[in-house]
C-alpha cells in the first residue's frame, strides 16, 4: 500500500481558470477568425473533461491525504491522473499546432496582445474567490 503524505496540488486553481479564460477570451476570437464560431467546440469539450477529471481528483484527494491507499484507490488515482495528463497534453498540442498559427497569421501584434491580456484578466477573475 501507498500512503499519500503530501497533498496533491490544487489543479483547479490553474487548469480551470485557464480553461475559463480560453472560453471567454480566446475561443470567440478564434471562431471569428475561422468564420465558424463552432470551430472551437471540440476544444470546449476538452475543458468539460478536464473539469470532470479535476473534480474526481479532488474527491479522491479528500479521501487519501494521511491515509494508506488501497489497491483500488491507487488504481483510481492513476486512472484520473493519466487521463488528465493525456487530455491536457493533447489539448495544448491542438492549440499550439492549430490555433496559434491562425492567430499569428490573422491578428496584428496589438490585437494578439489584447487577446492574451483579456485571457489573463479572465483567468485572474476565475481564480478570485466569489464573494
Amino acid at each position: 500500500m501507498v500512503t499519500l503524505t503530501q497533498p496533491l496540488r490544487d489543479e483547479h486553481k490553474e487548469l480551470l481558470p485557464h480553461a475559463q479564460a480560453e472560453e471567454r477570451a480566446l475561443y470567440p476570437v478564434v471562431g471569428r477568425l475561422m468564420g465558424a464560431p463552432e470551430a472551437t467546440a471540440t476544444m470546449s469539450r476538452d475543458h468539460v473533461e478536464v473539469g470532470q477529471l479535476t473534480q474526481e481528483l479532488g474527491s479522491l484527494r479528500s479521501h487519501l491525504v494521511g491515509t494508506s491507499m488501497s489497491a483500488s484507490q491507487e488504481q483510481a488515482l492513476r486512472r484520473v491522473l493519466y487521463g488528465l495528463s493525456a487530455v491536457v497534453k493533447v489539448h495544448f498540442a491542438k492549440e499550439a499546432e492549430i490555433y496559434l498559427p491562425i492567430l499569428d497569421a490573422r491578428l496584428t501584434a496589438d490585437e494578439a496582445h489584447q487577446v492574451f491580456e483579456a485571457m489573463e484578466r479572465a483567468a485572474q477573475e476565475a481564480r478570485s474567490p466569489v464573494g
